[in-house]
């Protein structure tokens, strides 16, 4: 018997790995839309298609415009959207230009790709009319097109399973780059630490250091959730290979944090001495006075502390 489940996908919640499974009984979730309209994974009754996009990234782009081509007419289907990634100003005109013309769910912290195992925009996965998991394409394989089209006709029962089979060819993908699935790891250490899910954030953080992203800033955010992690030693084994003098702000806070925790105290003042100076963003300005804020409490000059701890709810506020 299938289950229903109350989910609100704008919160970007979170489905079991056994979802996952081919050919599986699936609970039902639901939820509402981008325009607050109620909508169902996957929908009672229909094959159900359902398409995680990450808009204005090219690959993810150029095969929802082949999947939307291919699907426009597809009325017998339930077609629905996950857009992977926080939703900010310059999205919207790249949502539009995908002419999408199906139902959008929000996923901005990559719970749902994560927890679906997606590590290629777009990533479609198919459902038949009784909710069984029947078949997902990761990337944009030089068989997009053919394959889903075998799939959707499996889904809709006009192709046998060995039919199936037989239609499927080798999918070569065109993946996002290894710094791109790095950076979609590092941030879903940070989302799984906020929820409390050690665990999984290690998880994630060895799958991002497996994929060795060379690019300096995704290198600062490793090292920043290694330090949130308490892998002190790692995080500064990374600093340690860093331009100084690009980044140098956010460089500088790293290493404060790296010291606090070594419980060098005047080091840690030192270095966000220097973020002072360098850091011109209101965040890393906030993130300065509150470390400040800790090392004057530590020292007992509660006076100042306080002045830093009124300084970094001034700078986080909202402009």
């Amino acid at each position: 018997m299938i289950r229903f489940r109350k989910l609100f996908f704008l919160f970007a919640a979170v489905l079991p790995a056994a979802f996952l499974v081919a050919g599986n009984p699936t609970t039902r979730w639901t939820g509402r839309d981008l325009q607050d309209q109620p909508r169902e994974i996957p929908t009672a009754g229909r094959p159900t298609v359902l398409v995680f996009l990450h808009p204005g990234q090219k690959q993810s782009d150029l095969a929802v415009s082949e999947v939307a081509q291919d699907l426009i007419n597809a009325k017998q289907l339930s077609i629905l959207g996950i857009m992977s990634g926080p939703a900010d100003a310059t999205l919207r005109p790249a949502v539009d230009a995908l002419h999408w013309a199906w139902p959008l769910l929000s996923d901005p912290a990559y719970s749902l790709s994560g927890d679906f195992q997606v590590n290629a925009w777009p990533t479609t996965i198919i459902f038949d009319s009784q909710g069984n998991l029947v078949g997902r394409i990761a990337g944009r394989p030089l068989s997009l097109r053919a394959s889903l089209a075998a799939y959707v006709a499996y889904a809709s029962g006009t192709l046998t399973r060995a039919q199936l089979e037989e239609e499927l060819t080798h999918q070569q993908i065109v993946q996002d780059s290894a710094d791109q699935r790095a950076h979609r790891h590092l941030l879903l250490v940070q989302q799984f630490l906020a929820s409390g899910r050690v665990e999984d954030a290690a998880a994630q953080m060895q799958q991002a250091q497996d994929l060795a992203p060379a690019a300096e800033p995704l290198r600062l955010l490793m090292a920043r959730d290694l330090l949130l992690l308490g892998e002190t030693t790692q995080a500064d084994a990374i600093l340690d290979t860093l331009d100084a003098t690009t980044q140098s702000g956010e460089l500088a806070l790293l290493r404060a944090r790296s010291a606090i925790a070594a419980g060098h105290w005047q080091k840690a003042k030192d270095h966000l001495l220097q973020a002072q100076t360098t850091s011109s963003d209101a965040t890393s300005q906030a993130e300065t006075q509150y470390l400040l804020g800790l090392i004057y409490t530590h020292d007992s000059n509660y006076q100042e502390a306080a002045r830093c701890f009124r300084k970094a709810y001034e700078a986080a506020l909202p402009r």
